[in-house]
């Protein structure tokens, strides 16, 4: 072992890493229950319309060695965020979000007033949930093929920056558009060479 490079893994739990700034980061691991198995697919969404992003998820992991058994408790989970880091648990007999088998991938399709979320369950059969959307109250943005983020703001002073990306979790792609809410006044673009252009939310 000698002039060998030694790495070392000493955190397991599945966790939240918040950007503070000025090149810091701030780790906090998940609550308990997130923790009964490994988590595959996960995809932010604002599920219960209150502003805050909150988080879906599958898990499972049914490929262990024999004397290891299979990692087979979580039956999904939605965690509500607070917008300030924290989240609290909704668990599946409660929202309605079972997907209890050997979960892996976790999309999001979005409809003319609803969203899809499909997720993939290895062997097993696809499981679809829908979410209804008040189309009054949102329009959708279709990023451009380069476009890689905005910045959304609010009548009350809130900002919100959100990134557009090409592929999510396990082996998954979600749709790249997203419903702005009522109540942003102004929507500001920048895409992958840097250049940034304004447009109108229209609610």
């Amino acid at each position: 072992m000698k002039g060998a490079y030694k790495l070392q893994a000493n955190h397991f739990e599945t966790s939240y890493i918040e950007n503070i700034g000025n090149g810091k980061f701030k780790l906090k691991a998940l609550p308990q229950i997130v923790q009964v198995s490994p988590v595959n697919g996960m995809i932010t969404d604002d599920v219960n319309a209150d502003g805050n992003l909150d988080v879906i998820m599958v898990g499972n992991d049914f490929g262990n060695e024999v004397f290891f058994g299979r990692y087979d408790a979580f039956t999904g989970l939605i965690l509500l965020g607070d917008g300030k880091g924290s989240f609290e648990v909704m668990p599946s007999a409660k929202s309605g979000f079972i997907v209890n088998g050997d979960a892996k991938g976790l999309a999001k399709l979005s409809r003319a007033n609803s969203d899809l979320f499909i997720a993939t369950q290895n062997r097993d059969s696809l499981k679809v949930f829908t979410k209804m959307i008040d189309d009054k109250n949102t329009t959708e943005f279709q990023p451009k093929a380069f476009d890689t983020s905005m910045e959304l703001a609010y009548g009350d002073g809130k900002k919100q920056r959100i990134e557009f990306y090409y592929g999510n979790g396990f082996l998954s792609q979600s749709t790249r558009k997203y419903r702005i809410r009522k109540g942003v006044k102004e929507v500001t673009v920048s895409d992958s060479k840097g250049q940034v252009r304004k447009i109108s939310p229209a609610i």
